[in-house]
């Protein structure tokens, strides 16, 4: 729908919804106007940490080949709304009103992140998931809650800071109202979300990752890892980077872990090339993903390292009769331990790169935090690294 179109249907739209009613128009998730985007960035009115091209979001991490775009507007009109939800993989969220028309404001409904866990057997008991985003709530259910919600008003100019894993939902009020929406990812938020929401996502909800976390835990160990090393060698202190990168290592490591399959596996580069049994040359920052990723058909897990392909079944049915017609079935590790397959279950262990190669970007990290902390003096605790 043409926008013109779109702002003439809202604005002859009553900002109440009526009995019998058919149809409200909401805008979500359009792309941002490159204008917006520039004001965004160069106005200096938001503090630069919060930006979306801020260099304390790790979403900026990843190549420029494989980008995660989270800028996004939404535009609607009274009684149009978003339903209770998470941010996605424990991100950061932003969310500015920049236009509004006859009186147009946002009522925001949100719980603190610690509440979680209540949020979500509540929504089980309403016979819902959380993570699907169907539910509105209303005043009565939430008057039923046994956890704290917090509701503010939205208007012109107001910046609403949604912090990772608060689960929240947005009703819009009065006229139309424009609202520009960003993700970022602190390493608390990469934290959370390796170990509590991308365990949930694949073993209950089937939610598409869609951020990439293991791949950006990788290109953070490897930046902090860049800046860490400088610092020491230039006799400089860097206590917060040296924080941020002990704990990308423990995260690397679990990643590590979970993704090690044995000796000797079959690799297939994603970069450019023809497969062979041994790996293409490694260098983790030209790490180009072919068609720019590769993720589960069961579960819609990043596959970041290992994985299992049928070229006998086919991504969109996991159907023999199908293979041809589509790109091979791929499932992640953790999908496959438990016992999920395609429908011929003949599966080949596929790596995308060298273990080794990506153990010893793990071990060089560990090398550069370990001599930072002897140079300033600093204790460090060597079992706490121990990935042998």
């Amino acid at each position: 729908m043409p926008t013109d179109e779109f702002f003439k249907i809202s604005r002859e739209t009553s900002p109440y919804a009526v009995a019998n009613e058919t149809a409200r128009l909401y805008g979500k998730d359009v792309e941002c106007p490159a204008e917006w985007n520039d004001w965004l960035h160069n106005a200096q009115v938001i503090p630069k940490k919060l930006l979306p091209k801020s260099s304390d979001n790790m979403l900026m991490n990843l190549p420029n080949s494989t980008p995660v775009e989270t800028l996004m507007c939404y535009i609607g009109i009274g009684d149009t709304y978003t339903p209770a939800h998470k941010d996605l993989c424990a991100s950061s969220g932003q969310n500015l009103m920049c236009y509004t028309e006859e009186g147009g404001s946002s009522i925001w409904f949100m719980t603190e992140s610690s509440s979680t866990p209540e949020v979500d057997a509540f929504f089980k008991k309403l016979g819902n998931e959380i993570d699907h985003e169907t539910r509105v709530l209303s005043v009565k259910d939430l008057a039923k809650a046994h956890f704290n919600v917090y509701v503010a008003r939205q208007r012109l100019g107001d910046l609403v800071l949604v912090p990772p894993r608060s689960c929240h939902q947005v009703i819009n009020s009065g006229g139309i109202s424009i609202k520009m929406s960003w993700s970022r990812m602190t390493i608390r938020g990469l934290m959370a979300a390796y170990y509590h929401e991308l365990p949930l996502y694949r073993r209950r909800v089937c939610r598409p990752e869609t951020y990439k976390i293991k791949s950006i835990i990788f290109y953070t160990l490897l930046q902090k890892a860049s800046q860490l090393r400088a610092l020491t060698e230039r006799q400089e202190h860097g206590t917060a980077i040296a924080a941020d990168l002990a704990s990308v290592v423990d995260l690397f490591a679990c990643i590590l872990v979970e993704e090690y399959s044995g000796p000797a596996p079959q690799f297939d580069p994603l970069t450019p090339g023809t497969a062979s049994s041994e790996p293409s040359s490694f260098d983790p920052r030209c790490y180009e993903p072919k068609d720019g990723c590769l993720v589960c058909d069961f579960c819609g897990a990043d596959i970041f390292q290992t994985y299992f392909e049928s070229e006998n079944c086919c991504a969109d049915s996991p159907d023999t009769a199908q293979a041809s017609k589509s790109d091979p079935f791929v499932l992640c590790p953790g999908c496959y331990a438990e016992g999920r397959l395609c429908q011929c279950q003949r599966m080949t262990l596929l790596q995308c790169y060298s273990f080794d190669d990506l153990h010893k970007e793990l071990q060089d990290a560990i090398i550069v935090l370990e001599t930072y902390q002897t140079k300033n003096r600093l204790t460090i605790d060597a079992q706490r690294f121990d990935v042998q």
